[in-house]
């Protein structure tokens, strides 16, 4: 996004407003309508279709875009970004993929364990909000998030399905 944007989300009979500048993502959930007042000289790309979730609308500020996980000196390409929002302390993942995936929690905390599927070399990452962590294709990683942990996570290679993308492993 090049310039300035005031977006509304209507959901529910609510209404929300967002400023958005420049590396700003909005993710907005299913069922919300959103109007775009764009300032002078503004454009908007649009990423994604794609449903990230059914009740949570978040804004991910400049820090989160322009920063590590989806800087232009990583030489990564990423093919999809996801958001999860969590209501209770979760546990997810017990696999690896064979591509290149990176995360970045902003806000609450997470443990991951991650484990080399060739080597057996393992280890565990806490990770606090504002911290990103980047996992190398063939390594198998499960991650336990806290009561309000909003993870984003981005992968060189577009998810079809747990069947395609997903490589079940027993730590």
């Amino acid at each position: 996004m090049v310039g300035t944007a005031e977006i509304e989300v209507q959901k529910d009979g609510g209404t929300k407003t967002y400023t958005l500048q420049k590396g700003h993502r909005l993710f907005l959930p299913t069922g919300s309508t959103y109007s775009a007042y764009m300032n002078k000289g503004s454009i908007v790309v649009k990423a994604s279709d794609d449903k990230l979730s059914d009740d949570t609308t978040r804004m991910i500020p400049s820090a989160v875009a322009c920063g590590p996980m989806f800087s232009a000196e990583s030489g990564l390409e990423f093919q999809q970004i996801k958001a999860v929002d969590l209501y209770l302390d979760t546990q997810l993942g017990g696999h690896f993929h064979l591509y290149n995936e990176r995360f970045f929690l902003q806000s609450g905390s997470a443990n991951f364990e991650l484990e080399d599927v060739v080597t057996k070399a393992n280890r565990s990452v806490g990770m606090l909000a504002g911290d990103v962590l980047h996992i190398n294709p063939g390594v198998a990683h499960k991650v336990q998030l806290s009561k309000g942990a909003l993870l984003i996570g981005s992968t060189t290679e577009p998810y079809v399905a747990p069947e395609i993308n997903d490589h079940p492993y027993d730590f």
